[in-house]
This record gives structure tokens, C-alpha cells and sequence, in this order.
């Protein structure tokens, strides 16, 4: 017989299109492809453009990757990322952290220095995954990738929209880990620019 996936907690969906090639990929899933290759790609693997193609190739082939997503991923900017002076240091690092899942609860005013009420104990769930992050002298550089189209548009004005963002996961990590986050990062690929973020400690 047949079984029943729905009332044994399974369920079946239909293949996206993308994984077929039967469409071109929308901008959401071209920037998921871009953080599949950042989270998987082996980084003692390559040395030049053709490296990287290559590296690429043995993502599609080990399932990491379907053909479209490799095909939307350009290798130049892969390799303009770790060419960079963030890149360098991430791949000097001993320690490195990719696609890190968190979960920890808060004070309503922990974090942002607000508070609705002054009387309120509640804690709050705040959730969320780090891209990458990595140890230098001991501390910690948080790195987040942006596939954002920036086009004619400021990038300064753009790393500004991800300033609470970047503010949350320092502060996740810090308490997580007890090392100082030293130095947030944003790694916009339409540029190939790095992007420090200041922040309070």
C-alpha cells in the first residue's frame, strides 16, 4: 500500500523549478545560490579564476548546487571576495564559522537600549544565521554576504539598512561565545566592496 505522508509527518512537494533549469532564476534565488557557494565552497581548494570554476563544478556534482544556480553564480566575483583584505584574513583564520544558527533570549532593552516598559521582565527569542564569522587575535569578525542590485545607488546608504541587523548578531555572538566582537562586516557582491560597520560595544 501506499503510505500516508501526511499522517506519518512527511509530506511531498514538487521539485522547484529552478533545480530543472526550466526557468532563469529570480533575484531571491540567485543571491540563495551566491550564500550556498560562500557557505560550502572549500577554501583551501583554489588559487585562480579556473580554481574556482572548478570548485564550482564539484559543487553541482556533489549536489550542493543544481546546474541552474551554479550557471547564476559569477566566478569572478567569488574570486574578488577572497582577493579582498576580508577575504585574505578569513582564509588566514584558524577558526572560521559558516551559516551559524542562533537562538537566545533577551531583555526588551538589552539590546537597543528601549524599553516599553520600564516594569517589564520579559524576555524575547531572537533568532537568526550568521553567514560567516571568524577568530583573529582572539576575537571575533562577524561577515555578512548582500547579493542586494545596487546600481547607481549608494552602498553607504544601502550597509545603513543592515545596521540593527549587524548590531544583533555582534551581540549574539558575544554572548554566545564571550569574545569581544571586534569588527562587522557587510561583503556586497554588486560591488565587490567591503563595508565595516560601526557600531556601539
Amino acid at each position: 500500500d501506499t503510505p500516508d505522508y501526511e499522517e506519518s509527518g512527511f509530506r511531498l512537494v514538487p521539485k522547484p523549478d529552478f533545480l530543472d533549469g526550466d526557468r532563469p532564476l529570480s533575484r531571491t534565488e540567485r543571491g540563495i545560490a551566491h550564500h550556498l557557494v560562500m557557505q560550502f565552497i572549500d577554501f583551501s581548494r583554489f588559487n585562480t579564476l579556473e580554481d574556482i570554476k572548478e570548485e564550482l563544478n564539484r559543487l553541482e556534482q556533489k549536489r550542493f548546487l543544481s546546474k541552474a544556480q551554479k550557471d547564476a553564480v559569477d566566478p569572478g566575483k567569488i574570486m574578488a571576495f577572497f582577493r579582498s583584505s576580508i577575504g585574505r584574513r578569513l582564509m588566514q583564520s584558524d577558526c572560521v564559522r559558516r551559516e551559524f544558527r542562533f537562538s537566545i533570549l533577551i531583555k526588551q532593552d538589552e539590546l537597543f537600549e528601549i524599553s516599553l516598559d520600564e516594569n517589564d521582565d520579559s524576555e524575547f527569542l531572537l533568532q537568526g544565521v550568521i553567514d560567516c564569522m571568524f577568530e583573529e587575535d582572539g576575537e571575533l569578525v562577524v561577515l555578512d554576504f548582500k547579493t542586494d542590485r545596487l546600481k547607481n545607488r549608494d552602498v553607504l546608504t544601502i550597509a545603513e539598512r543592515y545596521q540593527k541587523q549587524i548590531e544583533a548578531y555582534a551581540y549574539a555572538m558575544h554572548r554566545i561565545t564571550g569574545k569581544r566582537v571586534k569588527e562587522t562586516v557587510l561583503w556586497f557582491f554588486d560591488r565587490d566592496a567591503a563595508i565595516s560597520v560601526e557600531r556601539k560595544d
